[in-house]
């Protein structure tokens, strides 16, 4: 039976009762909504939650989804699981003659839909209502570590090359459920986390998604209460950068790695941009009309959009003209970086292995040339830190690198430099503050 306009991602009739897997848009609080099985009997209707909560969007490609495989083929798995039990529980019901939605409420409430879902299965399905795959993937990683401290075996495969990857954690722990969770466990998670030399801000950030998971099973009345835990502050990136003498070695350096010491170069030259941003920077009127590349930033693309403007510094132009394509109208300024990758998970793979060359490639630049190590995330802090020492005013250099204005009020009158004062200050990329 369809309602409403929604498609179930299972139906069955039994004896005269419609029983459905269907989104439950009754109460709707947010964006998330509870997928639940309703059962219809002599016109009247009732929910059991399956304890997962989606978008509409996230929804339809769970009932699309087909096979065992893919990021929305476990949450249908998991779905079918309750919505078996409930068809299981109403044929013995009336196989006993005892049918009624009253004598369901009372076995399935005391059974408990929790007893059906593991942590794991629902841990990795809330994953998958997160937006962009990177936020999924952050969660599956927290989900990795969890299960690593409690002995589980973690393995990533790797199909079709870094195009699809997928993890799978395998072990007896695999089958606790959400109750079983307790503050001890999550304190030997914590240890483990330390033992294995997890900077803080991983720790934290782990913990942070955990809680968020906890919080999500307490809404959903699958625990009665969420485990109270302390959570780390990560450690700030105040000494993460390369000061300007460094960062004219590197730019002056001509060993086997050079190609991936000027791919740092053009993340700092860049505003210090991610690697994700520039992977889709097309050459568009900003570039033809002011001599700038321009992007939207991609944290921001979902909320408010944040434009990044970067003007073409003559050190820049010959980093273009080295490894950037012919310009044209809409044309993809860096294609080496993502190839044929058009997936969200093809693009984050491609874009984690590029991360990763620039990384392992910037280790030898800078033990050769005896300077502190710089990551590419060390490019954006280089990048601010080289006009903070300028003097650049904070407002100028929150709008270069993206920042949101968020509640300062004062910035959201402020008029944005021009493209010239931009070319200007960031022509000072290259000059010491620290020689005058």
């Amino acid at each position: 039976m369809k309602t409403s306009g929604i498609s179930p991602i299972f139906t069955r009739q039994v004896e005269g009762v419609f029983i459905s897997a269907t989104l439950d848009t009754r109460h709707k609080r947010d964006e998330l909504l509870p997928v639940s099985v309703r059962v219809i009997y002599q016109r009247k209707t009732w929910y059991y939650r399956t304890g997962i909560r989606l978008t509409p969007e996230g929804y339809e490609r769970v009932v699309q989804a087909k096979g065992v495989r893919g990021e929305f083929s476990a949450i249908k798995s998991q779905v079918e699981k309750v919505f078996d039990k409930v068809v299981n529980e109403v044929i013995t019901l009336h196989e006993q003659s005892l049918f009624s939605l009253e004598a369901l409420r009372s076995i399935l409430s005391k059974r408990g839909t929790s007893n059906n879902v593991t942590l794991l299965d629902y841990w990795l399905s809330y994953a998958q209502t997160k937006k962009t795959t990177q936020t999924k993937n952050q969660f599956s990683s927290a989900a990795s570590s969890f299960y690593k401290s409690l002995g589980c075996e973690v393995r990533r495969i790797e199909e079709g090359g870094s195009k699809s990857r997928r993890t799978t954690i395998t072990g007896r722990k695999t089958s606790i459920t959400p109750k079983d969770v307790t503050v001890d466990m999550i304190q030997s998670w914590i240890l483990y986390m330390e033992r294995k030399g997890n900077s803080l801000a991983t720790q934290s950030f782990y913990l942070r998604a955990f809680r968020g998971v906890l919080r999500e099973l307490h809404r959903n009345r699958l625990i009665r209460s969420v485990p109270k835990f302390k959570i780390p502050e990560g450690e700030r990136r105040q000494h993460d950068f390369l000061v300007v003498a460094d960062i004219i070695k590197v730019r002056d350096y001509e060993g086997p790695q050079k190609e991936w010491a000027d791919w740092w170069l053009i993340l700092y030259m860049c505003n210090g941009s991610n690697l994700r941003d520039l992977a889709t920077l097309t050459y568009d009127k900003h570039y033809f009309l002011d001599d700038e590349l321009s992007y939207v930033r991609e944290k921001t693309r979902h909320k408010k959009p944040v434009r990044v403007c970067i003007p073409v510094i003559p050190e820049l132009a010959a980093m273009l003209k080295k490894y950037g394509t012919e310009p044209t109208m809409g044309g993809r300024v860096f294609p080496q970086i993502l190839l044929d990758a058009h997936t969200e998970a093809a693009i984050t793979n491609r874009v984690h292995d590029f991360n990763k060359a620039i990384r392992a490639g910037m280790i030898e630049v800078c033990r050769d040339l005896n300077i502190r190590p710089a990551s590419p995330s060390t490019s954006r802090n280089s990048y601010i830190t080289t006009l903070t020492w300028h003097m650049v005013s904070d407002a100028f250099i929150d709008g270069m690198v993206g920042h949101s204005n968020g509640k300062n009020i004062l910035r959201g009158y402020q008029g944005m430099a021009s493209p010239r004062k931009r070319k200007e200050i960031n022509g000072k990329l290259f000059i010491d503050p620290e020689s005058y």
